[in-house]
This record gives C-alpha cells, structure tokens and sequence, in this order.
C-alpha cells in the first residue's frame, strides 16, 4: 500500500516524475536481466544440450497454442504506449519508434532468457521446482558460488523493479481509460477533471 501510494502521490504531481520512475526500474531490470544472460551464457550454455531439451520436450498442439497466449502477456505496456500518446511530443514519430523498440527489446531478451533458462534447467524444472521464479533457478544452477552470491540478491532486486514498473503503468493507463470515458459521458464527469497545474486527472489517479 505504501509503493502505491507513492506512485499515485508521484502520477498526480504529472506524468514526467511517473516516467522518470519507469526509466530508472527498467534500466535496472535491463542490467540485471542482462547480466543474468551473459552468466548463463559463459558458464551453462551447451548447443547439443539446449537442443535435446528443446526437441525432447516440445509440447502438443494444445500446449503450444497456450505457451503463445503466455507468451502475449510479455507485451504488456502496449496499450500504456498508445495511451499515452495524447501526452508525448511529436507522438506521430515517437510512439510507433517506442511500439518497435519496445517490440525488439521483448522479442530480443525473452528470446535470451528462454534459451538461458532451458541450458541451466529441463523444461520440467521449469514447470514445477522453478516455474514461480525461472531468474532464480538460473542464478542457483549457476557453478560459481561467488556468481550465485552476487546474482540470487539481483534477481529479487528484478521482481521489485518489474512489479513498480507494471503498478505504475497500470496507474497511468487506468486513470487515462478513467478520463477518456468521463470526457465519452460513460462515467461520472469527475473522472475527466484535469489539474490545471500537473495536466493529469486526479480524480482519475486517486
């Protein structure tokens, strides 16, 4: 309740310091993915291995269909990119440059990790032991003690700054779902109210 309160305290005073905080969690969540990445790279990457995990393991129709749908939900932030757009200089420019940044980034580093985690773990650790936290069974499979010390703490450090940044789009897309449907006349006109100082809905964000 108090990180939510901080990032609603931080959305009303506008949307740059709300910004500001998603840079900075997601440069963090970067680094440390990354980091996690090259670890797995140096001291667990095996071609012939990644590849009899992959064919050994391949799931049914069914099964892959819904790994896909999974998959989909590694894109959240789409929807706060186009919300935002009414709030971004020379958005025609650069939101569709963020859509495909922000496509490459996911694509690139989901990509990585998958092939990362199926070289330190099978898929059926992935599914049982590992499957709440995979970036932690990467960092324990790791065989430099002194690398697994300086990792398993990262690791946490990621869950937060990934949970502040998906609280703080949810509180930006909602509020401004919350305004466009006040100023359509689908809820109640305070919900479109603007602070004339910070140019956000207040009502919207409370």
């Amino acid at each position: 309740m108090a990180i939510i309160s901080f990032l609603m305290l931080l959305n009303v005073l506008g949307v740059r310091g709300a910004s500001v905080v998603n840079i900075l969690a997601a440069g963090v969540d970067l680094f440390t993915q990354l980091f996690l990445i090259f670890a797995g790279m140096v001291f667990l990457f095996n071609p012939q291995v990644l590849t009899q995990r992959i064919v050994g393991y391949w799931p049914n129709p069914e099964n892959l269909v819904f790994g896909f749908a999974l998959a989909c939900l590694a894109y959240t932030g789409v929807e706060t990119v186009s919300q935002m757009a009414e709030e971004t200089r020379q958005p025609e420019q650069r939101v569709p440059k963020a859509l495909v940044l922000m496509t490459i980034t996911v694509l690139a580093m989901f990509s990585l990790i998958s092939v990362t985690a199926l070289s330190a773990m099978t898929p059926a650790e992935l599914a049982t032991t590992w499957s709440k936290d995979p970036m932690a069974g990467i960092a324990f499979s790791l065989p430099v003690e002194l690398m697994r010390a300086v990792l398993q703490p990262m690791v946490a450090v990621l869950a937060a700054t990934i949970l502040l940044i998906a609280t703080n789009a949810g509180l930006m897309g909602i509020s401004r779902l919350g305004f466009s449907m006040a100023v359509h006349r689908q809820i109640p006109g305070h919900f479109g109210r603007i602070d004339p100082r910070s140019k956000v809905p207040i009502f919207s964000i409370f």
